[in-house]
């Protein structure tokens, strides 16, 4: 059956492979209900992820973190940034978006820049384990600037 036809009968339509509603709603709906599916994933990666930034703030006061730790750190926050914002965690994304400025800023060697960080991972940790989504109202937004002002005194 020519794709017109089949779409005319399904009201579905295939796009690189993939059937997808012909609607553009019913496309969205599908979509939505995708990424809602894979927020179950991504709170537990986000745990996974916290817990590595926790274990190389320990090996950094150690002095047995890797040569990259700050990086590593670094690339973990700003990939929690981007995808908090996508399954509604806007305030993991705000917070981790502030501990990317501290590393950005500094080296995760100094003993206060890695207490700033662990009051990121702290707030990071809370939101996850409580799945908190939304930005966190009034409270969200103290928190938010409360480690930015930590971040000020790194």
């Amino acid at each position: 059956m020519p794709d017109s036809q089949a779409q005319a009968t399904t009201g579905r339509r295939s796009v690189n492979g993939q059937t997808i509603p012909s609607d553009p709603e019913a496309a969205l709906r599908a979509a939505e209900a995708e990424v809602s599916a894979l927020g179950g994933a991504f709170l537990t990666q986000a745990e996974a992820e916290i817990r590595y930034i926790r274990d190389l703030a320990i090996a950094a006061r150690t002095k047995r973190a890797p040569d990259d730790a700050t990086n590593r750190m670094f690339t973990i926050a700003h990939n929690l940034k981007g995808q908090g914002g996508t399954f509604d965690y806007p305030l993991l994304s705000q917070i981790a978006a502030s501990l990317c400025d501290l590393l950005n800023q500094h080296t995760a060697e100094r003993g206060r820049v890695l207490t700033i960080v662990d009051h990121h991972v702290a707030a990071l940790d809370i939101i996850v384990q409580r799945r908190l989504s939304g930005s966190g109202g009034a409270l969200g937004t103290q928190l938010v600037n409360r480690l930015r002002a930590l971040n000020a005194t790194a």
